[in-house]
Protein backbone atom coordinates (compact mmCIF):
# COMPACT_ATOMS: atom_id res chain seq x y z
CA UNK A 1 0.00 0.00 0.00
CA UNK A 2 1.34 3.44 -0.86
CA UNK A 3 1.02 5.72 2.11
CA UNK A 4 2.55 8.55 4.05
CA UNK A 5 3.65 7.89 7.64
CA UNK A 6 3.48 10.67 10.20
CA UNK A 7 4.90 10.32 13.71
CA UNK A 8 2.80 12.07 16.35
CA UNK A 9 4.12 14.02 19.33
CA UNK A 10 3.08 11.05 21.47
CA UNK A 11 5.56 8.80 19.62
CA UNK A 12 2.90 6.99 17.60
CA UNK A 13 2.80 6.60 13.82
CA UNK A 14 -0.18 7.60 11.72
CA UNK A 15 -0.22 5.97 8.29
CA UNK A 16 -2.29 7.88 5.75
CA UNK A 17 -3.01 6.08 2.46
CA UNK A 18 -2.10 8.47 -0.35
CA UNK A 19 -5.34 7.96 -2.32
CA UNK A 20 -7.46 9.03 0.65
CA UNK A 21 -4.99 11.35 2.34
CA UNK A 22 -7.60 13.96 3.22
CA UNK A 23 -10.43 11.70 4.43
CA UNK A 24 -8.90 8.60 6.08
CA UNK A 25 -6.16 7.93 8.60
CA UNK A 26 -5.33 5.32 11.23
CA UNK A 27 -2.81 4.83 14.03
CA UNK A 28 -0.05 2.28 13.58
CA UNK A 29 0.37 0.50 16.92
CA UNK A 30 3.40 -1.55 15.86
CA UNK A 31 5.38 0.79 18.09
CA UNK A 32 8.64 1.14 16.26
CA UNK A 33 9.34 3.79 18.89
CA UNK A 34 9.47 2.22 22.35
CA UNK A 35 8.65 5.55 24.03
CA UNK A 36 4.99 6.54 24.34
CA UNK A 37 3.44 9.65 25.88
CA UNK A 38 0.40 9.35 28.13
CA UNK A 39 -1.98 11.95 29.49
CA UNK A 40 -4.18 11.75 32.58
CA UNK A 41 -6.92 14.35 33.05
CA UNK A 42 -8.27 15.32 36.48
CA UNK A 43 -10.06 18.21 38.21
CA UNK A 44 -9.46 20.06 41.48
CA UNK A 45 -11.61 22.53 43.41
CA UNK A 46 -11.08 26.23 42.75
CA UNK A 47 -9.42 27.01 46.10
CA UNK A 48 -6.58 24.52 45.43
CA UNK A 49 -3.05 25.92 45.54
CA UNK A 50 -2.37 25.24 41.83
CA UNK A 51 1.37 25.96 41.99
CA UNK A 52 1.82 23.48 44.84
CA UNK A 53 -0.42 20.93 43.08
CA UNK A 54 1.64 21.14 39.88
CA UNK A 55 4.88 20.69 41.84
CA UNK A 56 3.58 17.71 43.86
CA UNK A 57 1.98 16.06 40.81
CA UNK A 58 5.13 16.34 38.69
CA UNK A 59 7.25 14.94 41.53
CA UNK A 60 4.85 12.04 42.12
CA UNK A 61 4.70 11.08 38.43
CA UNK A 62 8.47 11.46 37.98
CA UNK A 63 9.10 9.16 40.95
CA UNK A 64 7.39 6.22 39.23
CA UNK A 65 10.11 3.80 38.06
CA UNK A 66 8.70 3.44 34.53
CA UNK A 67 8.32 7.17 33.84
CA UNK A 68 11.14 8.77 31.85
CA UNK A 69 12.39 11.83 33.68
CA UNK A 70 15.51 13.70 34.69
CA UNK A 71 18.34 15.66 33.14
CA UNK A 72 19.13 12.81 30.69
CA UNK A 73 15.86 13.44 28.82
CA UNK A 74 14.84 16.45 26.72
CA UNK A 75 12.48 18.89 28.47
CA UNK A 76 9.59 17.84 26.20
CA UNK A 77 9.92 14.22 27.42
CA UNK A 78 9.88 15.04 31.14
CA UNK A 79 6.65 14.80 33.11
CA UNK A 80 4.50 17.92 33.06
CA UNK A 81 1.31 19.10 34.75
CA UNK A 82 -0.78 21.97 33.37
CA UNK A 83 -4.16 23.68 33.53
CA UNK A 84 -6.43 22.51 30.71
CA UNK A 85 -9.53 24.63 31.34
CA UNK A 86 -11.86 26.04 33.96
CA UNK A 87 -14.94 23.94 34.67
CA UNK A 88 -18.22 24.57 36.48
CA UNK A 89 -16.94 23.30 39.82
CA UNK A 90 -13.15 23.33 39.51
CA UNK A 91 -9.97 23.63 37.51
CA UNK A 92 -9.45 20.93 34.87
CA UNK A 93 -5.83 19.77 34.89
CA UNK A 94 -3.74 17.19 33.09
CA UNK A 95 -0.43 15.46 33.64
CA UNK A 96 1.65 14.13 30.73
CA UNK A 97 4.51 11.68 30.96
CA UNK A 98 6.56 9.33 28.79
CA UNK A 99 7.09 5.62 29.42
CA UNK A 100 9.48 3.36 27.53
CA UNK A 101 8.55 -0.23 26.64
CA UNK A 102 5.29 -0.26 28.59
CA UNK A 103 4.51 -3.70 27.15
CA UNK A 104 7.46 -5.11 29.09
CA UNK A 105 6.97 -5.96 32.74
CA UNK A 106 4.15 -4.99 35.06
CA UNK A 107 0.84 -3.54 33.88
CA UNK A 108 0.29 0.11 34.78
CA UNK A 109 -3.26 1.46 34.88
CA UNK A 110 -4.43 4.83 36.16
CA UNK A 111 -1.21 5.25 38.14
CA UNK A 112 -1.66 1.94 39.96
CA UNK A 113 0.90 -0.75 39.34
CA UNK A 114 -0.10 -4.34 40.08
Amino acid sequence: MRSTTVETFEGKDIMVPNEVFITTSFANWTRKNQKQRYRVDFSVVYDTDIRKLVEVTKEAVASHPQVLNGENYPVEERSDCEIDSFGDSGVNMFVEFWIEAIDDGKIVSAGICC
